[in-house]
């Protein structure tokens, strides 16, 4: 039984690495089909207008390029969470494997941990101006977040910063109480997926493409 523990444990981290570094490339890399126009906001100051010169409809953000626009971008930097509170925690390989499936063969990409929630801790990852990701593996457990590390999360994913998490019902309360969210777990349906034309607009989705796909294979 102690050997299918730990193959069930593997599995699991394998599964989970190789989604969060799915949403990693989706979050960093430009796709050469997609509109020229789509790009992230930068965090720089709104430009602003009089409000005399156009009406509310007429108002239009304008979206800055965060990052370089080729192909080969990949992070120089990721920061994983080892803490008590998750199955990472204590089980060196464990963690070897994950860090070897974020870099994706980017030798050159650094993965440093992020060992615990204390404020100092996270203010240390969150004010990392060199780093763009932080990766949260399954939480076995609920983690303690401080208010204050609570903003600094918030503050690091509204500057265009990506925070990765790789599922499981505590991880959905843990993302609901940073952001202030309510989300919920709903069963999965199959695609196609259609983009909501009114949700869409005046935001960096609005020159997506209309539908995405259902994906092939298991969906967990």
């Amino acid at each position: 039984s102690a050997m299918v523990s730990v193959s069930a444990r593997q599995a699991m981290l394998v599964l989970g690495a190789a989604a969060a570094l799915c949403c990693l490339l989706a979050l960093s890399l430009t796709s050469t089909n997609s509109s020229p126009e789509v790009v992230l906001a930068t965090s720089a100051p709104a430009k602003t207008s009089k409000l005399n010169d156009y009406t509310v409809y007429d108002q239009k953000v304008i979206w800055d390029p965060l990052r370089p626009e080729h192909p080969e971008y990949y992070p120089n930097k990721i920061y994983l969470y080892s803490g008590q509170e998750t199955n990472l925690y204590g089980h060196g390989q464990e963690i070897g494997d994950v860090k070897n499936i974020l870099r994706k063969g980017h030798s050159q990409t650094l993965v440093k941990m992020l060992p615990s929630l204390r404020v100092a801790a996270v203010r240390a990852a969150t004010w990392d101006k060199t780093a763009h990701a932080i990766v949260f593996p399954t939480f076995e457990e609920y983690p303690d977040l401080h208010m204050i590390s609570k903003a600094d999360f918030k503050s690091y994913a509204s500057e265009g910063n990506n925070i990765v998490f790789m599922g499981g019902f505590g991880t959905l309360a843990v993302i609901n109480e940073i952001f202030g969210w309510q989300l919920t777990a709903v069963p999965y349906q199959a695609g196609p997926f259609y983009k909501s034309q009114r949700n869409a607009h005046n935001t960096v989705f609005e020159g997506m493409p209309s539908t995405v796909s259902g994906g092939r294979g298991s969906i967990y």
